[in-house]
């Protein structure tokens, strides 16, 4: 039996998204910590904010994804629902 042919690999991708953002969340942590000894308090908070978004974005992706839709049907003055029914739909 072809067990691939039964698959769309969202399992896959999944785990390789929380992968990437465990390792992109491991390196911002090392370097906050690295611009809090060293004092530079501008850049670590701006590493405390960007880690913040990755994790957002890796363990929260509907919710990050319909943020964004609201964010830019305020921005673009129009309703991005429309819009994120066809990205669900696939």
């Amino acid at each position: 039996m072809n067990y691939l042919a039964l698959t769309t690999g969202s399992e896959f991708a999944d785990w390789i998204m929380v992968a990437c953002g465990n390792a992109f969340g491991a390196i911002l942590a090392y370097r906050a910590v690295v611009y809090f000894f060293r004092e530079d308090w501008g850049k670590l908070v701006t590493y405390a904010f960007a880690a913040v978004f990755v994790f957002g974005f890796v363990f929260f992706p509907d919710q990050a994804q319909k943020v964004l839709g609201e964010v830019w049907g305020k921005v673009s003055e129009t309703s991005a629902a429309p819009a994120l029914e066809k990205v669900q739909q696939r």
